[in-house]
């Protein structure tokens, strides 16, 4: 999907300003660098309200969720962009 496309559905289905809750699912340990880094990103941009952590039953993963306050939908496309630098990110939804 491109960008314009991505941008369009974001603005269909959220209101920005407003929140925008991340779900990341992680290696053991990598949350911390998750959160760390949508929280650094976001002194520029946005505002994080909330973290959850929930360990998989097995333990081999960590699902993250990152509640923000975004003011546009391109700051969201800019977390997204961060999180897939991260080598502890599995998956991000």
């Amino acid at each position: 999907m491109e960008r314009e496309q991505m941008l369009a559905l974001l603005a269909d289905t959220h209101e920005f300003p407003g929140p925008f809750t991340l779900r990341v699912i992680v290696k053991p340990g990598g949350q911390t660098t998750v959160v760390t880094a949508i929280t650094e990103w976001c002194d520029e941009h946005c505002e994080v309200e909330h973290v959850d952590e929930n360990p998989s039953s097995g333990g081999k993963w960590i699902a993250v969720r990152i509640r923000v306050r975004v003011g546009q939908a391109h700051h969201v496309l800019g977390m997204y962009e961060v999180i897939s630098k991260i080598d502890a990110v599995v998956m991000s939804l």
